[in-house]
């Protein structure tokens, strides 16, 4: 479902965008409600991708240095890293709601859609965020502590 949200926001970013240049270059004209509405698609492209990343697994990491640490090293730092992402999802997804729930009433004037709309991607990503760091945290200590058993790492 995600890839198929990241891959909607990733065509209607474009075309918004092709629109904006044929409108401003070509036709003469001023389609401003395109780039807003492009902006608006990668905003969420960007926090459904981070989203994405987490339940792949490939967030951001430096696996040089981690993998030259002793194995119960390793365990710890990646344990305060899933940590750490929970904890990151969670603000989020608390202050991103509370700051969406005060933002939802203004309206923007070039299409009149609820301004609302552009926080509303910080907590749906800390959803999907602490969702998948938890199940992948979850997996990496069963892992860890059974090496030889079938569950892959990587999320759901």
């Amino acid at each position: 479902m995600m890839e198929y949200c990241i891959i909607f926001c990733m065509f209607t970013m474009v075309m918004f965008i092709v629109w904006q240049v044929l409108c401003r270059y070509i036709l003469e004209l001023s389609a401003g409600y395109a780039e807003e509405l492009a902006r608006l698609s990668i905003v969420w492209l960007i926090f459904i991708g981070s989203g994405m990343a987490i339940r792949l697994n490939d967030h951001m990491n430096v696996d040089i240095v981690l993998k030259k640490m002793p194995k119960p090293v390793q365990f710890f730092i990646n344990i305060l890293v899933y940590v750490l992402i929970i904890i990151y999802g969670y603000v989020l997804l608390v202050y991103g709601a509370a700051y969406t729930a005060s933002s939802w009433r203004d309206y923007a004037t070039n299409l009149g859609y609820s301004r609302g709309l552009w926080p509303l991607a910080a907590p749906v990503a800390g959803a999907i965020m602490l969702l998948y760091s938890i199940v992948n945290c979850i997996i990496y200590i069963h892992n860890f502590f059974r090496p030889n058993s079938k569950i892959m790492r990587g999320g759901l």
